[in-house]
């Protein structure tokens, strides 16, 4: 093969599949941010249960957590894109809808879904984080996903089709999706959806 079309041999990490998310995020939906890590767990998570991507399986160790499905891995990759300039995280007050206060204030990233009751519960202010590329973000994203593309197409066609099916819809309706797929990640979460699937689990024993 010519040298000039040779396939660059790449091996991407997790900070890579955070980029090429937040990349598609404003490619396909038009949207320069991406709200909420609870938004950006649940996407790296279907994106390793539900597609063919190649070695995401080793990349993030999902346990169940508060809201379900948490990989540490996540965390660690924004802050780490955060420290090199490639991601802006930045802070906004929303409001939140949540069977007690107590879980309120455990969640800092979700904001209120459009489909929630709103009127059992008060809306209680929470911060939520905000997930934009810079600049050179932008140009090291762009660049990942030619690579990608050129080695392996699948894994470009994963991604878009994770953001494209779930990148706008409301939170709840993510987390909806989730627990009920997977209700092994419900275990430990204080999220009143988890208690739903436990009742509906119930109702089939």
């Amino acid at each position: 093969m010519d040298a000039t079309h040779k396939v660059i041999d790449i091996q991407f990490d997790p900070e890579d599949v955070v980029l090429l998310i937040l990349e598609a995020n404003e490619r396909l939906l038009r949207r320069r941010s991406l709200a909420g890590v609870t938004r950006l767990q649940k996407l790296v998570f279907i994106l390793e249960e539900e597609t063919p991507f190649e070695g995401i399986g080793r990349m993030f160790d999902f346990v169940p957590w508060n809201f379900g499905p948490f990989s540490k891995g996540v965390h660690e990759a924004v802050d780490f894109l955060d420290g090199c300039g490639l991601v802006e995280i930045e802070e906004r007050e929303v409001e939140s809808v949540y069977a007690t206060r107590e879980e309120a204030l455990l969640l800092e990233d979700i904001a209120t879904d459009s489909d929630r009751d709103t009127n059992e519960n008060q809306a209680i202010p929470v911060r939520e984080k905000v997930f934009t590329l810079t600049d050179d973000g932008k140009v090291v994203a762009s660049k990942l996903r030619e690579l990608l593309f050129q080695k392996k197409p699948a894994d470009c066609e994963a991604i878009d089709s994770v953001v494209s099916r779930f990148g706008a819809k409301p939170l709840g309706q993510i987390i909806r999706y989730v627990y009920h797929r997977y209700p092994l990640m419900t275990t430990n979460s204080i999220h009143p959806e988890a208690k739903r699937v436990s009742s509906s689990s119930s109702d089939l024993d």
